[in-house]
């Protein structure tokens, strides 16, 4: 712990700290140079000070005098028995020896101040240990085997959720703590905090949300990562703060942009290293890795190309569905337009699905062009492709072990109705995606459904048309 700062503030005791000549005058006429004997740095934050000075008894008495003058001259108290002395490279007995001369507690590093460690190894186990040792305190205090598995759930979710939140907001996760923070839940969960149980479901697939199938629980590395991306948000939105101007400064030469643009992880705070890390992996998309692409897209507020619908090639059909839900789960909709490598329209159809969720929405869609496309004379003579804006379910038709139970049987039902044929379902982009979706929406409120189905006269017909127009323009 090394002062860096003096911090100037308005309060009483700041100003009397502040007043460097009287504290040189108590030393007396016996003190060397002057700037040896003065306290170096102190902080601030509401009632608490923390002092910083030499290691040297006389130095401690000395503040200590004036921390007597300010009670008689201000009528307020202090408190020593809730003082610590801490030594900085100073030997604990000699800290002890002088704590009980003072009449205050002693300590060493690690400890605590304000709820945070000082002292304590960066990114470690025992960085974390107080938060483990909380979460322990509170599964000895409930009888996991006395509720109900829904009232464990609340618990999990209202209590156990939370109490890492200061220091996630802060400090990156160890892996060996995120692990060991979802085994003492799920042993909660589960009953086995005391004896043995079986585990009947993954703690994955419990993190998953209640529209994926799973129970919403709080995967601890996730939210760790998205409270440090936070300071992210924060350094682009709080362009005035002084946390924000140090860290420019420090570490950006007076950056202005709304992302750090310096990814270098020389001659940086261990903690700013791994909030600034999603920025530099490599693993990270073109946008976000970027900032000064970023940075010029929001704050000139350019244009940007949307991504053009591309038709497939000859032999193939795509197929564009997508789902489209009023609220979290609500009335639904279905919509999809098949169209050929002449980005002619095959089929077009809008639907309503009564009440469902947005990824239940989105397989309807899909089984839906699977029926259509089967019943239609191009089954026998193209292939299928199934574009879907939606990457989780897109990775569902690809993996189906990693879908949940109750989606499984709708991806069944596409795998056999499309088993007489190639197909294959694949992630678009929104905007390619476009046609689609507003037949989704429009299927919401219908009364009837539309389905539209052109004949091999009309597609003749356009193609002659085409044709016309091409030879009429050469």
């Amino acid at each position: 712990m090394v002062g860096t700062e003096r911090v100037a503030t308005n309060s009483p005791i700041g100003k009397l700290l502040d007043n460097w000549e009287w504290i040189h005058a108590t030393h007396g006429p016996d003190v060397t140079p002057i700037i040896q004997h003065k306290i170096h740095h102190k902080v601030e934050f509401a009632d608490d000070l923390l002092l910083f000075c030499d290691d040297s008894l006389s130095q401690l008495k000395n503040v200590i005098r004036i921390l007597r003058g300010f009670e008689i001259a201000s009528g307020l108290k202090l408190n020593l028995e809730k003082s610590r002395l801490l030594g900085i490279n100073v030997e604990n007995d000699t800290v002890v020896r002088w704590a009980s001369l003072l009449h205050c507690q002693s300590d060493n590093f690690p400890c605590q101040y304000l709820g945070l460690p000082l002292g304590a190894a960066k990114n470690s186990t025992q960085l974390w240990q107080p938060v483990v040792e909380i979460f322990k305190k509170k599964l000895t205090g409930w009888k996991s085997k006395m509720l109900s598995f829904g009232g464990r759930i609340t618990l999990v979710k209202s209590v156990l959720s939370s109490l890492p939140v200061y220091y996630s907001s802060i400090f990156p996760m160890p892996s060996s703590i995120s692990s060991l923070l979802a085994q003492l839940t799920a042993r909660f969960l589960w009953g086995s905090i005391d004896s043995k149980a079986i585990h009947w479901v993954s703690w994955e697939s419990m993190c998953l949300p209640k529209a994926c199938g799973g129970l919403g629980l709080c995967d601890f590395k996730l939210k760790n990562r998205a409270l440090l991306n936070k300071w992210l948000w924060r350094f682009g939105v709080e362009q005035d703060s002084l946390w924000r101007k140090v860290i420019a400064c420090k570490y950006e030469g007076n950056n202005s942009s709304i992302l750090p643009l310096n990814l270098s992880t020389r001659n940086k705070s261990w903690i700013w290293r791994r909030i600034i890390s999603p920025l530099s992996n490599a693993g990270s998309s073109a946008f976000v890795q970027d900032s000064s692409l970023f940075q010029e897209v929001i704050t000139t507020k350019k244009d940007t190309h949307k991504i053009l619908w591309l038709p497939p090639p000859l032999g193939l059909v795509k197929f564009n569905v997508d789902g489209a839900v009023c609220g979290g789960v609500g009335s639904a909709g279905i919509g999809g337009i098949l169209r050929d490598s002449y980005n002619r329209t095959l089929i077009l159809f809008s639907k309503a699905t009564g009440n469902a969720d947005a990824t239940s929405a989105e397989l309807f869609a899909i089984r839906e062009a699977c029926f259509l496309f089967q019943a239609s004379p191009w089954s026998s003579s193209n292939s299928l492709i199934i574009e879907c804006d939606c990457s989780l379910v897109v990775e569902w038709f690809h993996c189906s072990s990693k879908a949940p139970v109750i989606f499984k049987q709708i991806l069944l039902e596409c795998f056999t109705i499309c088993e007489r044929c190639s197909w294959r379902v694949c992630a678009t982009s929104r905007s390619c995606n476009a046609t689609a979706d507003k037949l989704a929406k429009q299927g919401i409120n219908r009364v009837k459904d539309m389905v539209f189905t052109a004949s091999f006269l009309y597609v003749l017909l356009l193609a002659f048309l085409q044709c016309w127009w091409l030879s009429y323009l050469v």
